[in-house]
């Protein structure tokens, strides 16, 4: 029997509290920590994301006790998840809250949308959950699902696509809660109407599921064209100095700003080590040996493959000169610091020996 699409959103709402996961944003309304959730959420697995969920919010209990920490301990504890300029653009917007909404927590769509780091989705998501505004939000697992139910041929995330999936979830949503709806949407994309292995066979709209009529469900959401990455390959050398090595942050604005890392030679293609180690004996005039502690390996980000490989090299102190925008930390600090994942890797596989 063929249902409206205010059905389907009942039956939806149905199926979300009968089989929905117990985790710790959806116990509260407060806005903060659904927005922290969503942050850590974007580009994360729920279980590896709860982890992170909580240790921030033990470390920052409230949006003033985050607008008050040091970035580079947010950095910090952001360690390992990636897309860190996520983690600068938490601190910015609760920098925002504490000085443009004299601390309080915006309590609407369009003020959440003047955040930095806050767009449409995770607006849709904090007004809808914390405050009841009638919004919809738009992420993969809502693509997948309303792309799969009315076999949209749009390209996923083109605006054509999020138009369609917008209003289609809108249809759905009708009187019903939108922050219940909002979170059934995704925890369906989540559980049920995954990327692989749907549950075509147990779905509440299974007779009138378009793609699953087709026998096409794998052929939606209908992908773009996949991006040629760019590959970069980095040289870390690890300079020490009476047992104490030295490290950077990353200023430019390229990946990874704000985070830490060694002496970095950045070349177009892989050369040998003996062509490292010779270039910088002729730099710096060496007595010491250069070694190779770990050779290549690929960290794969959205746009870019980087390959990386790790050196170590003692130096005297006729070269500090060249190191004046280094800070020289002894091994039992380094661990202090936030990194990019290759080079925390690095650290967490080898354990330097230093004389």
């Amino acid at each position: 029997m063929y249902r409206s699409s205010q059905d389907l959103g009942r039956d939806l709402l149905e199926w979300y509290y009968e089989h929905k996961r117990s985790l710790p944003w959806r116990q509260t309304k407060d806005p903060y920590k659904i927005w922290l959730s969503e942050i850590i959420l974007q580009q994360t697995q729920v279980k590896q994301g709860q982890a992170y969920y909580e240790r921030f919010v033990k470390a920052f209990p409230d949006v003033l006790a985050l607008a008050n920490s040091d970035v580079n301990l947010v950095l910090k504890l952001w360690e390992g998840l990636g897309y860190y300029s996520r983690a600068r653009n938490l601190h910015k917007a609760a920098n925002q809250v504490l000085i443009d909404f004299e601390g309080v927590f915006p309590n609407n769509y369009n003020d959440l949308l003047k955040l930095k780091g806050v767009g449409p989705y995770t607006a849709a998501a904090i007004s809808s959950i914390a405050y009841g505004e009638k919004q919809v939000v738009v992420d993969g697992n809502v693509i997948r699902y309303m792309s799969r139910l009315h076999a949209i041929e749009a390209p996923k995330n083109s605006t054509r696509s999020n138009i369609l999936v917008k209003k289609a979830a809108l249809d759905q949503l009708g009187a019903l809660p939108p922050g219940d709806f909002n979170q059934a949407m995704m925890e369906f994309g989540a559980l049920h109407c995954k990327v692989h292995n749907p549950l075509c066979m147990e779905c509440f709209a299974s007779n009138q599921c378009e793609s699953y009529l087709l026998n096409k469900v794998q052929d939606f959401p209908r992908k773009k064209k996949a991006l040629i990455k760019r590959e970069r390959f980095f040289n870390y050398v690890i300079v020490h100095f009476h047992g104490k090595i030295a490290i950077a942050q990353r200023t430019k604005k390229d990946i990874w700003q704000g985070l830490n890392e060694f002496l970095l030679l950045e070349e177009n293609a892989k050369s040998s080590v003996a062509e490292l180690e010779m270039s910088l004996i002729q730099k710096w005039n060496l007595s010491e040996k250069i070694k190779l502690i770990q050779d290549w390996e690929i960290q794969t980000l959205s746009h870019q493959k980087i390959y990386s490989r790790f050196f170590i090299v003692k130096i005297n102190a006729s070269l500090l000169d060249d190191f004046k925008m280094y800070n020289f930390v002894s091994i039992k600090d380094l661990r202090k610091y936030a990194y990019p994942k290759s080079i925390l890797r690095f650290l967490e596989k080898n354990k330097l020996h230093l004389k």
